[in-house]
């Protein structure tokens, strides 16, 4: 990005926030062409350096309807956890669907359960890429001349959106234990030669074609690991979701 550029943003409201995890403050952004939301806890974030930040895109089925088929209603929930603690910068995306918004998300969830995964229900349905840039949240970062983050996230084009504008980002340490990944993007990211992030030392890969299956019990009543005690049990996800469900 050229550095004499000044991105368009413009803050419309804010106010005070209570919620769950304590109190705080959220700002209302436009650019003229797209809007979003900031919750900031901390005195003042602006010109502050490595702050904690979580740039998260709208989820309604998992928001508002608590579906099962995703975590993002945990990562906002971890990332508002931490960020009350230590004070950052929660910024939510009116992305829906991949960018693509709720219309074209429920029309793949039929096609979903026959097996075919999001990103071929899309084609299917006639929509190719994933439309989903993260410049808004850069220009809300430089907004409160933020130039440096410690970023919740493993996906690469977070990290990638943030650099563009010159903003410098570390690992906030704090992402999921868990990286599921299917068979059919495992074959899409070697034949794309896509570069992902790595796991960490404690992370856990699950591969599987997330075919729906059953799985085995692997803790008693009382919470405590005793092997396979409960013999085998139905399930309505697949093998690597409820595998992930199991290690955290």
């Amino acid at each position: 990005m050229n550095k004499k550029m000044e991105p368009l943003i413009c803050e419309i409201s804010s106010g005070n926030l209570e919620t769950k995890y304590g109190k705080f403050r959220i700002h209302y952004f436009t650019d003229g062409r797209e809007d979003a939301v900031a919750l900031v806890k901390g005195d003042d974030i602006f010109g502050e350096k490595e702050v904690l930040c979580r740039i998260h895109s709208q989820c309604f089925f998992a928001e508002a309807f608590y579906s099962t088929e995703c975590d993002c209603s945990e990562q906002m929930e971890l990332a508002l956890e931490n960020i009350q603690a230590q004070g950052g910068i929660l910024i939510y995306l009116f992305q829906n669907g991949r960018g693509y918004g709720l219309a074209p998300l429920i029309s793949t969830q039929d096609l979903k359960e026959r097996g075919i995964n999001q990103k071929d229900a899309y084609e299917y349905k006639g929509f190719y890429g994933i439309e989903r840039p993260f410049d808004m949240a850069a220009k809300i970062l430089l907004h409160f001349r933020v130039k440096s983050i410690k970023l919740i996230t493993k996906n690469k084009a977070k990290i990638d959106g943030m650099e563009k504008y010159g903003i410098t980002v570390s690992d906030a340490g704090l992402n999921s234990s868990v990286v599921i990944l299917d068979k059919k993007i495992i074959n899409y990211i070697n034949y794309k030669q896509i570069e992902i992030m790595p796991v960490t030392d404690n992370s856990v890969i699950i591969i599987s074609d997330l075919n729906i299956d059953k799985i085995l019990c692997l803790t008693d009543c009382n919470g405590e690991f005793c092997g396979f005690n409960d013999g085998i049990k139905e399930t309505t996800g697949g093998c690597a979701f409820n595998s992930a469900q199991i290690f955290k």
